[in-house]
């Protein structure tokens, strides 16, 4: 089904407010219960999130990453669980990074209060395991047992006391270990109480990557608390254990008072970070001389955020359960957001056009329903462990519609964790079934058997094999068949294979046909810190390697393409890049290098340059191109009071580059070539482009596009520069259904009410019927369009005695053949299995 702007909103606030999703190992991920805006403010509780990656190492399954959040705590050490007790029922929260999870019963029977799938057992000794509903699990346990109370948990009955994360678990094997340090101090009484103090020492994954911190201070008198420096880290080192002794990027922490933080990366940006009242108050980014983000807080929340230039306020009330939170941009426009707190979940919001996005919940907070500003609305249904079961798109109410449903499948017990949550089934809003196979030791997807395309036909199916690479289950095979059913080991097979080093990153690629009759294969190298160095293939030899370079920071500084004549007298093209303190190009050279090595790239010939500057607000206001030490273009760019594009303007006097005006909105000298060529964008109240205008400032300015929206946000009509005004209409489910032409008269302004394409759509959103225009009074003057199971153009059925088109397609999705009547057999086309290159022949 095609996707309008608003089913996407709609996806995405599910996607956002009813999932509960695993751990990105050490990545901040999707959560359920933060509403946040650009800024960084929370629209449902007023708080401020803020997130700063201080630096990482590995990629993909492996990849380990150090994340702060806006309270100094960084994501490893905050997965923990507070257990509380309100008279016979115990309250245990599972704190996840930035997010949290709650259960509630008595003894060890928990009841999840979301119904997200994840659960939470206890063992005896003060042991947890949550799980996600992927299976991912996290255990939780008391690191330190002592015989008295403590607040560290040692049984479910106890009150007022926490278990640390111990290890994360996911069903494909990657594992991550905690390594805490541990303070106790007892009172000096048998069974006497006992408050211990910990510290995330270091946390490490089999795929070789490990964080190691180090504290300001390591000294803690006998039976005291430790002091405040003895929670403070020093650095943080990330390191390989399968790459030897290299030099690790460290990044390194410094407290010049005590509520400023300091973070310098692995690359030396400094980050600055102010605490006051209410939170966080200040950000300083790296390139900056000041703070460049500044919040405001006021009795219930922030109150304000400066973000690099840019004003917003926020006014937020209370009323029972229901909060009411009023943002106010730089340019007076008003967001209304009202939130049931009883669920944390936004229940309505309204733009500064007055138009409402409405949403309802379940008694567990999980989206039931989302209704556009239109009416039309998209409905979910749930089964017990809030898997997604079904999903209804309601059309605008009179329109007459029928309803878009699509359905998904699952267990109907979680015997088995891994897989439970995942769906067995698909079916698309024609009633296509996709079906999934999964393997039951670690949840990884087995199989994926697409719908017939016709009835009877052999159902296209994608195979994935896997193998254990340092304990990880690793993808290392994917297959399909061209055109039967079964035929592994074929020519009629198209299979890649991957190989892996010991890091787990792919080391090899290799895809062609399952018989080895034609495979193209890549390798590929990684520096310590698992950046890609090379990629070579496939080809023999090692003159079409590609080859990179990376900062401290893991920014690409360097590519070296190809050798472009396998060793003649032609050197390798390359390029350079450049960084500034926010981590944006500054200076992009494209040249040549004669080889691959260090001294190769030292002696970078550089022949053209693209300059980049910024303002103090990390915007770029200017780019020159230059070369063989002259300067050939220079373009300026100005912002709006929201920080928006405004003027691009291409500056035309060569004579002047050297003292622009101050705003790229504003004509400078002309010269030889003419006046400056300026494009001013304009947007309305909710953000969207309303005005494109061209030679801006001139006596040939022209107003080349203005746009206007429906309250769904759809393009309504788009006028050009003389007046001529083309107008769309929409279906009740927000798909374009008929364009009108402009009036013949230029200038009119206005459409035609004959002079129009009409579009009619199936359930999946094809177009089954385009109407043409220019045929008013003739319906027969119309495109016909047939498509089978799999949603591909099979037939096209032309008016009047135009001849149609028949295509047939492969089990891969690959055109095959395309026929007409006057034809006696499809135009064939023959593929290889590898997919690169390809070969295409067309029959006469």
């Amino acid at each position: 089904m095609t996707a309008s702007p608003m089913r996407a909103a709609l996806v995405c606030a599910l996607l956002a407010t009813s999932a509960l999703s695993a751990p990105a190992f050490g990545q901040t991920g999707p959560a359920p219960y933060l509403n946040v805006d650009g800024n960084g403010v929370d629209l449902t509780d007023g708080s401020f999130k803020f997130s700063l990656l201080e630096g990482s190492i590995g990629a993909g399954p492996g990849e380990m990453q150090l994340i702060s959040y806006e309270d100094g705590q960084s994501n490893w050490p905050s997965f923990y669980i507070t257990q509380n007790k309100s008279g016979s029922t115990y309250t245990i929260v599972v704190r996840l990074g930035e997010t949290f999870d709650k259960f509630a019963g008595t003894g060890t029977s928990l009841t999840s209060s979301y119904a997200t799938g994840a659960t939470l057992s206890f063992s005896p000794g003060g042991t947890y395991v949550y799980r996600y509903p992927d299976g991912t699990e996290i255990k939780f346990a008391n690191l330190f047992l002592s015989a008295g109370p403590s607040n560290m948990c040692s049984t479910y009955t106890q009150t007022d006391c926490q278990v640390l994360a111990s290890s994360i678990s996911r069903g494909d094997g990657l594992t991550i270990d905690y390594t805490w340090t541990m303070n106790r101090n007892c009172e000096p009484i048998k069974g006497g109480n006992c408050t211990f103090a910990r510290r995330l020492s270091k946390v490490a994954n089999n795929a070789g990557y490990a964080i190691e911190f180090s504290f300001v201070g390591n000294s803690v008198p006998y039976r005291t608390n430790p002091p405040p420096n003895w929670f403070q880290r020093a650095s943080a080192r990330f390191i390989n254990a399968n790459a030897g002794t290299a030099p690790w990027p460290t990044v390194t922490y410094a407290y010049p008072s005590s509520t400023v933080r300091i973070v310098t990366t692995p690359g030396g940006k400094v980050w600055r970070m102010t605490s006051g009242s209410g939170g966080l108050v200040g950000i300083k980014r790296p390139g900056a001389t000041s703070d460049t983000t500044t919040i405001s807080y006021g009795a219930h929340g922030v109150s304000s955020v400066t973000r690099d230039g840019v004003t917003t306020s926020y006014d937020r009330t209370l009323s029972g359960s229901t909060a009411t939170m009023v943002v106010t941009d730089a340019l007076s426009n008003q967001t209304t957001i009202v939130s049931d707190m009883t669920k944390y979940r936004p229940i309505a919001i309204t733009d500064p056009l007055g138009e409402t996005t409405s949403y309802t919940y379940d008694g567990l907070g999980r989206l039931t329903e989302a209704t556009a500003p239109e009416g039309n609305k998209i409905q979910y249904a749930y089964d017990a462990r809030g898997n997604v079961t079904t999903a209804t798109f309601k059309a605008k109410p009179g329109t007459g519609e029928a309803d878009i449903v699509t359905t998904a499948g699952f267990d109907a017990t979680c015997a088995n964790v891994l897989t439970c949550n995942s769906p067995n089934w698909t079916k698309d809003a024609k009633a296509a079934q996709t079906d999934y196979t999964y393997d039951p030791a670690t949840g990884q997807l087995l199989a994926v058997t697409l719908p017939a395309p016709t009835t009877g036909a052999t159902r296209p199916q994608i195979r994935y094999g896997y193998t254990a690479v340092a304990g990880i289950s690793m993808p290392t095979s994917v297959s399909q068949c061209r055109i039967g059913e079964s035929c592994a080991g074929t020519a009629d097979e198209v299979k890649t294979m991957i190989g892996y080093n010991t890091n787990a990153l792919p080391a090899s690629v290799s895809s062609g046909a399952g018989d080895g009759s034609l495979t193209a294969t890549t390798a590929l190298t990684y520096d310590p810190i698992g950046n890609l160095l090379t990629t070579d293939g496939p080809l023999a030899g090692t003159a079409d390697t590609t080859t990179l370079r990376w900062s401290p920071d893991r920014e690409q500084v360097g590519a070296i393409s190809p050798d472009p004549d396998g060793g003649g007298f032609l050197k390798r093209r390359a390029v350079r890049t450049t960084y500034n303190g926010d981590g944006q190009a500054t200076l992009v050279e494209t040249g040549t290098v004669a080889g691959t090595t260090d001294i190769d790239w030292a002696t970078f010939v550089s022949l053209e340059q693209a300059n980049a500057t910024y303002d103090a607000d990390a915007r770029l206001v200017k780019d020159a191109l230059t070369a063989s030490g002259a300067t050939w273009r220079v373009r300026q760019y100005g912002y709006d009071a929201l920080g928006r594009l405004d003027c691009t303007a291409l500056r035309m006097n060569g004579a002047a580059w050297v003292s622009l005006p101050s705003s790229a909105c504003t004509l400078g000298a002309a010269g030889s070539a003419g006046p400056d060529r300026i494009v001013k964008t304009s947007y309305d109240e909710l953000g969207r482009v309303s005005k494109v205008q061209s030679a801006f400032g001139t006596a040939d300015q022209s107003d080349d596009m203005t746009a206007a929206y429906s309250d769904n946000g759809m393009l309504l009509t788009l006028t050009d520069a003389e007046a001529n005004r083309t107008t769309y209409e929409y279906d009740g489910h927000d798909r374009l259904a008929k364009t009108r032409m402009p009036l013949p008269a230029q200038g009119s302004n206005d459409s035609s009410a004959t002079d129009y394409e009409q579009l009619l759509h199936d359930a999946s959103g094809n177009v089954t019927t385009r109407r043409l225009r220019g045929y008013d009074g003739d319906p027969t003057q119309a495109i016909g369009y047939t498509y089978d199971a799999l949603d591909r153009l099979t037939a096209k059925d032309l008016p009047g005695g135009e001849p149609d088109v028949a295509y047939t397609y492969d089990l891969l999705g690959r055109l095959t053949g395309a026929s007409r009547p006057a034809t006696p057999s499809p135009s064939p086309m023959t593929r290889s299995a590898a997919p690169s290159p390809r070969r295409a022949r067309w029959g006469r």
